[in-house]
């Protein structure tokens, strides 16, 4: 995965703070829960997560017609890989 860019527009940054937040969310719940004023049309918010998408702040995955979209870097980096154990005899 290659490294986000640092940098953030100011309504990126809000779209991630939802993202942060909420959890997984569709555009419509990201949508909704924007605080910003004036209230943004779906279409707006779909192109902003799709331009986190491209440059690597956001993860997405289909669920039945709709993308559920993760912010997948935070402040601190990406997600750190979970450990495997091997339970049983070696």
């Amino acid at each position: 995965m290659k490294k986000p860019q640092k940098q953030l527009t100011r309504l990126e940054l809000q779209i991630m703070k939802v993202l942060w937040d909420s959890g997984p969310s569709n555009v419509q719940a990201v949508r909704d829960n924007l605080t910003a004023p004036p209230k943004l049309a779906y279409t707006t918010v779909q192109t902003m997560l799709n331009v986190l998408l491209r440059k690597g702040w956001v993860k997405r995955t289909l669920h039945g017609r709709a993308y559920k979209y993760v912010g997948y870097y935070t402040w601190l980096g990406p997600p750190r890989p979970v450990a495997r154990f091997h339970l049983g005899p070696s």
